[in-house]
């Protein structure tokens, strides 16, 4: 039987650490082209898993394994929502294409009808050709499986709340959220505030709902109930024989209000600059008279008056793994579902003082 080739047997047979082979493999940015192209070659030479086919610089276009195998070679990312440049996606995505590039996939977008999310019908596909199926802005239970019942190889990044939805029973990419969400929280009580609100539809995601109660949880540093301060329901919703817009709703319960809170937080960067236009019409100046923070680290968040506290997603990072983990499900069909979880980070900035 054929020696299985290891990381280590090409590091050994180069000269080179295991460490350097492995990032030139997963193509890092900080090692040189010349280590990639000698770390690809031989493995190539040894027959290392996927690279006994790939192609070298000035090479013709040879397929990998995975992609020749199977006749597919395309991704499919499905959006439910419009990604523009300020979605915290936009640089995953560009990530993701190009790191399944490397791969010998094609990526295409394909953003769902309104009618296909409300009737629940599934895109018409090509299941000759895809290989895989990246998902994001899909948070209906029931339509994420619905999808699963095509049998394609499917990740979802970020996903229905789950205590409210059956178990996803599919790979999971997701920020943190808890974390990140109570270092802002602490920050802003330290700085003296206790009554501290949440604005966002915390059954719209997994992320939303992770936020929101983590704000709750806060209570044990000696916050206010946050309950009374918040405002959830922030979704186009019936309200009052019409249908209510998200910055509609944030006026009409910022008016219902006994009692304004100190700070709110926001579940993305988007919501937050909602806020910040109503709170400037009544009158109140952010971050003298109330403190806002949002979540995403969107480019707007820095543009905005004043420059918006938030929670940094590793956009890149996410798309590194996302690949990965498709990659490996479709090698790989009936292994069990994983969740992978990418840390995220606080940035400070004039909209809670700092």
């Amino acid at each position: 039987m054929a020696r299985r080739v290891t990381i280590q047997n090409i590091a050994d047979e180069l000269g080179l650490s295991r460490n350097a082979v492995s990032k030139a493999i997963n193509n890092d940015a900080l090692v040189s082209d010349a280590t990639k192209t000698a770390v690809l070659k031989k493995a190539r030479e040894m027959g290392y898993k996927q690279f006994s086919y790939i192609s070298l610089p000035g090479e013709e276009v040879l397929a990998y394994p995975a992609v020749a195998a199977s006749g597919k070679n395309e991704i499919v990312v499905l959006t439910g929502r419009y990604i523009g440049e300020n979605h915290f996606a936009a640089s995953m995505i560009d990530c993701l294409q190009a790191e399944m590039a490397s791969l010998g996939y094609s990526t295409s977008l394909r953003k769902l009808l309104p009618s296909e999310l409300s009737e629940r019908r599934l895109p018409l596909l090509d299941h000759e050709r895809i290989a895989g199926l990246i998902c994001f802005e899909i948070f209906d239970p029931e339509y994420a499986q619905n999808l699963k019942s095509l049998g394609i190889p499917l990740l979802f990044v970020d996903a229905p709340v789950a205590i409210y939805s059956d178990r996803l029973g599919a790979d999971l990419i997701i920020m943190e959220n808890r974390t990140s969400t109570a270092e802002v929280v602490r920050h802003m009580i330290e700085k003296g505030k206790k009554r501290i609100g949440f604005v966002g539809d915390y059954h719209n995601c997994q992320s939303f709902y992770e936020r929101y109660s983590t704000l709750r949880e806060c209570v044990h540093w000696g916050m206010s109930d946050p309950v009374p301060y918040s405002i959830c329901g922030i979704r186009n919703v019936d309200f009052d024989n019409g249908i209510c817009s998200q910055q509609e709703l944030i006026e009409k319960k910022l008016r219902e209000m006994k009692q304004l809170p100190e700070a709110f937080f926001c579940a993305n960067d988007s919501i937050a600059e909602e806020l910040l236009q109503e709170l400037d019409k009544f009158g109140l100046c952010v971050p003298k008279d109330i403190y806002v923070a949002g979540f995403d680290d969107s480019p707007i968040a820095k543009k905005l008056n004043p420059p918006l506290t938030t929670v940094h997603i590793h956009g890149h990072e996410m798309g590194l793994s996302a690949a990965r983990m498709l990659q490996l499900r479709i090698q790989q069909p009936d292994r069990k579902s994983t969740t992978c979880c990418i840390d995220s980070e606080p940035v400070y900035r004039a909209s809670t003082g700092d």
